[in-house]
């Protein structure tokens, strides 16, 4: 609880810093992160010395269970905004910032109605930029996240027998991942053998696995709340000479936009150095997507990791690494760790999962 305690009042400093007496939250992560509180249909009002959870009676005992203390139930009884309309009426709220991401623009009109004279001021990530910088409770999460991840990938590698499929694989490892510790959260693993790790979101298929072939498991797992994301690309049999030259590529270039990784560095700089690496290597075009993205309490969340970010790195940031090249009809390499700003540099949180290429060539 303490943890949660901290962290309305790192908002409540943030709200006085922009001059925001009132601040609404719709978003089920953030009112999570905010107030410890785990349902959904809710929403979270934050003054600066007061806080309700407006929620329905199918949460009430769930919220006395899980709420940080100070939060007050409100019941949305009949609707959620005109109770939040009667609420922002009793408490003479003449300003409402809420969040825009979240906030539906049929509850927008629904407020605004209940409350005609008072105004809104939408805003974007108020929440999420705190959430980007992680505590130890939250790094001790994605840990967790990251070793249930890794043992259900190990013993899914253990059973692996030509002839499975890539829907049967990903239900094996998604159960595995389970087993070891993992909680519902994350994202449904993306499976590719030979041409289809060309596509680099992989919808699963019934395409069967060969004993010798190129396979590129992306997956995750989640630990109160928290999500890991890694990808391998694995080899079994002798590798093919493009793709095993092209594995080459995408782990130095994944090398170098780590070993670049410290408090201080522009994201940018990051997808730049593997990048350009990759460019110069000839394969530019065959690497569309961004170098990486923030995780947390979402797989996709703060910061931004791409050639246009304007993220500069700081202590407590976890983010992906996945460069990744891709030929169409061929088959594609990415290699994705989680990694963590230090304050003196970086640490691999997904360090535990082999990746070098004398690891990734097995025999089944």
């Amino acid at each position: 609880m303490a943890k949660n305690l901290s962290r309305i009042r790192l908002l409540r400093k943030k709200m006085s810093e922009n001059n925001i007496r009132a601040f609404l939250s719709a978003s089920p992560v953030n009112v999570n992160y905010i107030s410890n509180f785990s349902g959904g249909d809710s929403f979270l009002l934050v003054t600066p010395d007061k806080a309700f959870l407006l929620t329905d009676s199918r949460y009430t005992e769930q919220a006395r269970e899980e709420l940080i203390s100070g939060v007050r139930i409100v019941l949305t009884k009949p609707n959620i905004t005109e109770v939040l309309a009667n609420l922002a009426k009793k408490l003479h709220i003449k300003e409402f910032a809420f969040e825009s991401e979240s906030f539906t623009h049929g509850q927008f009109l629904r407020l605004q109605k209940g409350v005609k004279k008072a105004r809104f001021a939408p805003k974007a990530n108020f929440v999420e930029t705190l959430r980007q910088i992680k505590d130890a409770d939250e790094i001790k999460s994605l840990r967790l996240a990251i070793n249930s991840a890794r043992d259900g990938y190990f013993a899914l590698l253990k059973k692996l027998r030509a002839g499975a499929t890539e829907e049967q694989m990903a239900t094996d490892l998604e159960y595995l991942t389970y087993k070891h510790g993992s909680r519902p959260g994350s994202f449904w693993s993306i499976i590719g053998i030979n041409e289809r790790a060309a596509l680099p979101h992989a919808p699963l298929t019934k395409k069967k696995l060969p004993s010798k072939c190129l396979l590129l498991f992306d997956w995750g797992g989640a630990v109160n709340f928290y999500c890991s994301d890694t990808t391998r690309t694995i080899f079994l049999g002798k590798p093919d000479p493009l793709m095993k030259k092209i594995y080459t590529i995408v782990y130095d270039a994944q090398m170098r936009a780590i070993e670049k990784t410290r408090p201080g560095i522009k994201a940018s700089e990051l997808d730049f150095a593997a990048r350009s690496l990759i460019t110069k290597a000839g394969y530019g075009k065959n690497f569309g997507h961004s170098l990486g993205h923030g995780i947390g309490m979402q797989v996709h969340e703060m910061p931004a990791m791409n050639a246009k970010s304007t993220a500069v790195l700081e202590p407590g940031m976890v983010f992906t690494v996945e460069p990744g090249i891709y030929i169409p009809g061929k088959g594609g390499v990415r290699i994705e760790d989680m990694v963590l700003v230090t304050k003196n540099g970086y640490e691999v949180l997904s360090q535990s999962i082999p990746k070098k290429l004398e690891d990734v060539c097995i025999e089944i």
